[in-house]
C-alpha cells in the first residue's frame, strides 16, 4: 500500500493427474484413461484512489492452460493441447454523494490462439434520497473461448470459433415496511454469436463439439425478500424468460 492506493499481486498454480480403470463389457477389456492437466495463473493490479467518490483499477491478467489425454478413443499430448492468455484490464468507479453509481471497465483479450479481442462493461446506478427506490442498467460484452477439453478431447473439435455476446440490463430495486421486504426487478436482452453446443448422429453415434448460430435471449427476473426475523429470511424467485434461436 503507498498514500492513496495499493499494488496486488495474486498469483496461483494447480496440476489434476487422474488415472483409472474401466471395464469395457462391449470388448470384455479393461480400459486405462489418463488426463493430467495444469493451470497458472497470475493477476497484478494496482488501485489509486483520487477523491472519496472516484477510485481506478488497472491490472493485467495472465493464464496458461495445458492437458494431456491418452485412452481408448484420444491420444493428446501437453504440446499441442495448450494455450495461453493476458489480459489488461482498467475499471472506473465513481460513487457520487447524490445517488449516482457508475462503473466503467473495459479488458483487452490476448490469446496464442483466438487473437486480441476487447470486451467492456457500463453500469450505471441511481438511489432516490427521498424515496426508497435505486434504478439501475448495465450493458457488457464477452468473448469466450474453447476449453482445451473442449478442442481437444474426445468430443474436440478444433475447428471451434470463439462465443461473442452482448448482454442489456435494465431494472429497480426497492424496500417497504422498514426494510423488511425487498423487491428486485430486472429486465434483460442478450444476443449470442457462435454458442457451444454438441452433435450427437444416432446413427453413427459420432458426436462432437459445435458452434451454434446466432441466438437470442431476453427476459424478466423478479425477486422478493420478506425479513420475519434478523435470522429468517423468506425469498421468492420467478424468471420469465425467451430464447430465440436463429
Amino acid at each position: 500500500c503507498y498514500r492513496n492506493g495499493e499494488f496486488a499481486i495474486n498469483a496461483g498454480a494447480s496440476t489434476i493427474d487422474r488415472k483409472l480403470n474401466m471395464t469395457n463389457t462391449w470388448a470384455n477389456t479393461i480400459d486405462a484413461y489418463n488426463y493430467s492437466g495444469r493451470t497458472i495463473s497470475m493477476d497484478a493490479f494496482n488501485k489509486y484512489t483520487f477523491t472519496n467518490y472516484l477510485f481506478i483499477v488497472v491490472g493485467t491478467q495472465y493464464q496458461y492452460f495445458d492437458m494431456s489425454q491418452k485412452d481408448a478413443f484420444t491420444d493428446v499430448s501437453k504440446k499441442g493441447a495448450k494455450f495461453n492468455l493476458m489480459d489488461p484490464y482498467a475499471t472506473v468507479v465513481y460513487n457520487s454523494a447524490f445517488g449516482l453509481n457508475l462503473n466503467i471497465g473495459a479488458r483487452f483479450n490476448i490469446h496464442s490462439e483466438y487473437g486480441n479481442q476487447v470486451v467492456y462493461n457500463f453500469n450505471p446506478s441511481f438511489s432516490f434520497a427521498n424515496a426508497p427506490l435505486k434504478v439501475m442498467a448495465s450493458y457488457s460484452t464477452a468473448f469466450i473461448t474453447p476449453s482445451l477439453y473442449q478442442l481437444y478431447g474426445p468430443y474436440g473439435n478444433l475447428a471451434l470459433t470463439p462465443e461473442k455476446n452482448a448482454t442489456a440490463e435494465i431494472g429497480f430495486e426497492t424496500q417497504f415496511l422498514d426494510k423488511q421486504i425487498r423487491i428486485n426487478a430486472v429486465g434483460f436482452y442478450r444476443g449470442e454469436e457462435n454458442t457451444f453446443g454438441f452433435f450427437f448422429d444416432e446413427a453413427t453415434f459420432e458426436s462432437y463439439y459445435v458452434n451454434n448460430g446466432f441466438n437470442t435471449n431476453k427476459g424478466i427476473e423478479t425477486t422478493v425478500r420478506y425479513q420475519l426475523s434478523k435470522k429468517i429470511n423468506c425469498l421468492y424467485r420467478c424468471l420469465s424468460f425467451c430464447s430465440i434461436h436463429m
